[in-house]
């Protein structure tokens, strides 16, 4: 059959149950692919019913009960791994918005664009951030009350105090600023001092600071309480957008990562930088995590890398970690310090082996947009993704994590 034919028979087959509604059209293309399993036609074929499936139905696909991914990506596989890109790039996008992830438990709507979230030490209250602090229950998706306004500009980060009470954000109006999340507005004084806009902030494991990362390419340690900065000078040494900041399971360093390409481990205490800058990336640093036993830093690049470090020698251990096919925006760490789990900018979510570099399972899809944050409730349970397409979502974790 050429293609010609092969276009006509699709057309009549659309013609034929789109009489009944799109959702008809979409579960017959299911059935079809289904069928495939033990009779697959040529990859050419297979490119055409999806790409005609994809135009006629793209427009409505928010209204679709969409079926799981997982039914159908083995069938797939030999079009996603085709010579010709055309094939590849209409299976994955079919894969990407015509069907469900089977791990996600809720998807969490409100934002227009998720920026970043945090889960509390109990893993039951969970914080995004955008123009405003969001707040959910993270055991039901449920939101908590209004989003908690305040800043002038949108947020960039936000975090949960090792207490569970406040949760703390960092905008581009240059501001930080800390909620009691029980109450449900700010307390304390707006914390003032970055010259430019604010992209990162983190506690202390104490809770008794503050940290921070802003365009203006320093680092600053605050104090929780008063707002004010607890080393005279900012933390000075990169040369381009500080990204991220953490400190580390003892709370005797922060480690940044920066638009200049590197990380820098500083002492908590005095702000002195400890040892050489980290290098290995070509492109901005956007995330970083401590192992829980303090051993090593994960990094995620904008060179869709994932690098691991020793945190004593500062050297890289292993090869970078690759498989994501744009920017790694963010990082996690499971509890047990056994897995890496990382969102990006191709849309994906990935779990990785720590130990030996390796992939664990497929990856997390269902965000038709970029991933911006992600974050690993404290049971090691579930995995919570927040991304541009307006939605948080909350993952089971079986079958990666545990």
């Amino acid at each position: 059959m050429d293609g010609e034919e092969v276009d006509s028979e699709l057309k009549d087959f659309v013609e034929k149950h789109l009489l009944d509604g799109s959702q008809a059209v979409y579960d017959e293309v299911i059935k079809v692919i289904k069928l495939w399993k033990d009779n697959p036609p040529e990859p050419e074929v297979q490119h055409r019913v999806l790409r005609t499936t994809i135009t006629t139905l793209e427009e409505g696909v928010e209204i679709l009960e969409l079926r799981k991914w997982r039914e159908i990506s083995d069938i797939l596989a030999k079009i996603l791994h085709s010579d010709t890109s055309a094939h590849r790039d209409v299976a994955k996008k079919f894969l990407d918005h015509f069907t469900a992830e089977v791990n996600c438990l809720f998807e969490l709507q409100g934002h227009t664009q998720v920026h970043s979230v945090a889960l509390s030490p109990d893993g039951k209250r969970l914080v995004s951030g955008e123009d405003a602090v969001w707040t959910w229950d993270a055991e039901t998706g449920a939101q908590v009350g209004p989003p908690l306004t305040g800043h002038t500009a949108p947020l960039s980060s936000v975090t949960i105090s090792p207490d569970g009470f406040y949760a703390v954000s960092g905008s581009y109006d240059k501001t930080i600023r800390r909620w009691h999340l029980m109450l449900g507005k700010q307390v304390g004084p707006t914390f003032f001092g970055h010259s430019d806009w604010v992209h990162c902030v983190s506690f202390s494991p104490d809770g008794k600071h503050i940290i921070s990362g802003s365009t203006d390419k320093t680092v600053r340690i605050w104090d929780y309480h008063t707002a004010v900065e607890v080393v005279y000078s900012p933390l000075v040494g990169h040369t381009g957008t500080v990204y991220t900041v953490v400190t580390s399971p003892d709370g005797k360093h922060i480690i940044s990562g920066s638009k200049d390409q590197t990380l820098r481990i500083w002492n908590a205490k005095t702000g002195a930088p400890v040892g050489e800058p980290l290098r290995g990336h070509t492109d901005p640093v956007y995330s970083i995590k401590v192992s829980p036993d303090g051993k090593r830093i994960v990094s995620g690049f904008g060179d869709k890398t994932i690098r691991v470090w020793d945190t004593e020698t500062g050297v890289q251990m292993g090869e970078p970690l690759r498989g994501h096919t744009d920017s790694v925006e963010a990082v996690a760490i499971s509890p047990d310090g056994k897995h890496i789990v990382s969102g990006s900018t191709d849309n994906t979510i990935r779990v990785w082996d720590i130990e030996t570099g390796d992939q664990v399972g497929e990856p997390l899809r269902g965000h038709t947009q970029w991933v911006t944050s992600v974050t690993i409730s404290p049971d090691g349970k579930r995995i919570v993704s927040g991304a541009w397409d307006t939605f948080i979502r909350i993952w089971s974790a079986e079958g990666t994590l545990f």
